[in-house]
């Protein structure tokens, strides 16, 4: 129920969590600001400064890719906007910045997103409330996000891969054959991500170990390996 949804929102700094089991799961728990000597709010227009540096930050302190660092400005720029609107609408009032939070949480909610963009709008949330409060504001954000289903991905078996490799003529697989095989065959051999894959430098591949050294996300690095197969397939896409 909406209503008692919001309700519980306005009632919550009163206990440490939610323990009535009719609130949405999907809800926040709670949002306060405390007052003790820290800052405890912000206009707009410094809020609009901080998701910069909160952006920029992603890049210099975290290593996030710029994938992510869009999906996370996206969803700070939907928060923006919603500030804004609710000042226009309601210019006589004073607007705080842990109200609009709160709001602003609950307008997610009525929007009935699918769990996977909720998730991560709720998660871009959490994370720019902990550089808040590295920033000297004592903000504390406690939202639940969905429980997202777990899907098994759809794999070919070892026997469509064959086919696609070895028995499809080149001529009918791609424009660029020996380059294509060479992609499967790695991806099928080493479980890397496609994005790792595109990264992957010749210094990077051991012909003699068959191994390859990749470069993950957050910069972090691992080591895979890969079989003979492969090594046919990269070799004659290198020499062509």
């Amino acid at each position: 129920n909406p209503k008692k949804i919001t309700n519980n929102l306005r009632r919550c700094h009163h206990r440490k969590t939610s323990t009535n089991p009719r609130v949405h799961r999907y809800t926040p728990s709670k949002i306060i600001t405390k007052k003790d000597g820290w800052q405890k709010d912000m206009e707009l227009a410094a809020f609009i400064e901080h998701c910069t540096a909160f952006i920029k930050s992603l890049e210099i302190e975290r290593n996030l890719s710029s994938h992510t660092r869009r999906a996370y400005a996206s969803d700070l720029e939907q928060l923006q906007e919603f500030w804004a609107r609710i000042k226009n609408k309601e210019k006589e009032k004073t607007h705080e910045f842990s109200e609009i939070l709160r709001r602003y949480c609950v307008a997610l909610f009525y929007k009935k997103l699918s769990k996977p963009s909720l998730a991560r709008k709720l998660s871009t949330l959490r994370s720019f409330n902990k550089y808040l409060n590295s920033q000297g504001f004592n903000l504390t954000l406690n939202v639940k996000s969905p429980r997202i289903d777990k899907k098994l991905p759809s794999v070919l078996s070892e026997e469509e891969m064959r086919l696609v490799l070895d028995n499809v003529p080149d001529e009918q697989l791609s424009r660029l054959p020996l380059r294509d095989k060479a992609i499967m065959e790695l991806l099928y051999a080493t479980g890397v991500r496609s994005s790792e894959l595109a990264s992957i430098t010749l210094g990077a591949i051991n012909f003699m170990e068959h191994t390859i050294l990749i470069k993950g996300k957050g910069k972090k690095e691992r080591i895979v390996l890969f079989n003979e197969s492969s090594e046919k397939k990269v070799r004659a896409y290198l020499q062509q």
